[in-house]
């Protein structure tokens, strides 16, 4: 199962690396609700209305606003997608917010591909038919498109969003954009190397950006997929962290949070080997960065493991992901530092399905912590987990 979303300057197919959907495509198998979990978790059960409909329904961002929760994505065939989003008040009951062409498009290839509380409530992120699109909501459920200006949003796409900086910044490949309020938009001058972004948070000196970058060899032939990692302090003015193959080599960065002891980015690597594990990295200040050791029995496994996101409540942290030795089902790890990890039992219910799932963005909301992604073959399925932390 591989990440499926790429942007890229001529066409924004979402997401933060280059990738194709391998095992995700497979046979469609029943959309029954899973089971409860034998442990805190358990996923919302599948109502068609929400998450079903025609075409591929994919959740790819989940933000939350204390209890009130915002999802984002795409809905519909590969080259006629549109922006999707979906809305809870608790992270348990879900609605899907009607589709407006005037808001969110026609059949167009376009998306949602991040989401934030910031602006005047919500600020979501994309791809428009005619480059990077930004929309801004006070309750996520009545969305307003900001008007395209070809100078800051042209011929290129957004993947992720973030508070900070001046108010706002938003990344995609190659490219840095900062808002006061999420209406107003400044596209930064290029940041001086092409790279796919995956995330953005405040931290570090002010901002981390994540990402994965892809080195030739002496003659430009295939070389590696590399993690890198950008700072800043106001979002204007960008500095790579110095590349150490030893850290970064040979893996993609997806994902990154902000917990009590620092920084910890979340992806998979491998990609030399036979197989590739999920990966984790751990920062105290967002320049200096260490990889934690391999661990096979918690990364690994056959086939591919994955963290996509990572986030950080008061126990510690939650990264998610999918699992192929386990049948191509969602996956969650935790840690109460970064450094050491667990990972929920490959049994638990509600991680498994008799068809393929995977989660790709995670938040600390709802009920206590909130996952989002997509489950079934062909057509895919949007689809939430939740754990409940509170009480």
């Amino acid at each position: 199962m591989l990440r499926p979303w790429r942007l890229g300057p001529e066409r924004v197919v979402f997401g933060v690396v280059v990738m194709l959907m391998v095992a995700l495509v497979a046979a469609a198998c029943s959309t029954e609700p899973v089971p409860t979990s034998t442990s805190d978790w358990s996923r919302v059960p599948h109502e068609e209305a929400v998450f079903g409909g025609e075409g591929h329904q994919l959740i790819v961002s989940v933000a939350a606003m204390g209890p009130l929760v915002v999802a984002v994505g795409t809905s519909g065939w590969d080259g006629e997608e549109t922006p999707a989003v979906w809305t809870s008040p608790d992270g348990i009951t879900w609605s899907r917010v009607p589709h407006d062409e005037a808001v969110f498009g026609g059949d167009a290839n376009e998306a949602m591909g991040g989401v934030t509380v910031g602006g005047p409530g919500f600020v979501a992120v994309g791809s428009g038919e005619v480059g990077a699109a930004v929309w801004t909501s006070s309750d996520g459920i009545t969305w307003t498109r900001v008007p395209h200006d070809d100078a800051v949003f042209g011929n290129s796409g957004m993947s992720a969003v973030t508070a900070g900086g001046p108010g706002l910044v938003a990344v995609g490949d190659d490219h840095v954009w900062t808002s006061p309020d999420g209406i107003t938009w400044t596209r930064v001058a290029d940041v001086g190397e092409e790279f796919n972004a995956g995330a953005v948070i405040t931290g570090g000196p002010g901002l981390v950006m994540v990402g994965t970058t892809f080195s030739a060899d002496s003659e430009g032939e295939e070389g590696s997929l590399d993690a890198i990692v950008w700072t800043s302090q106001d979002g204007i003015t960008w500095s790579r962290v110095p590349y150490d193959e030893a850290i970064f080599g040979d893996a993609e960065m997806w994902g990154v949070t902000a917990g009590d002891s620092g920084l910890v980015a979340v992806g998979r690597g491998g990609f030399s080997g036979d197989d590739l594990d999920a990966v984790v990295w751990t920062s105290p200040d967002g320049i200096t960065w260490s990889r934690v050791a391999n661990d096979e029995a918690i990364f690994g496994g056959e086939g591919e493991q994955a963290m996509s996101s990572v986030t950080a409540d008061g126990r510690g942290l939650v990264a998610v992901g999918w699992d192929e030795a386990s049948g191509d089902n969602a996956a969650v790890w935790t840690s109460p530092n970064g450094i050491t990890w667990s990972r929920v039992p490959e049994s638990d219910a509600a991680l498994r399905a008799d068809n393929v799932q995977a989660m790709m963005s995670v938040t600390a909301g709802g009920p206590g912590i909130v996952a989002v992604g997509w489950t079934a073959g062909e057509p895919r399925d949007g689809a939430v987990w939740v754990e409940a932390t509170d009480g």
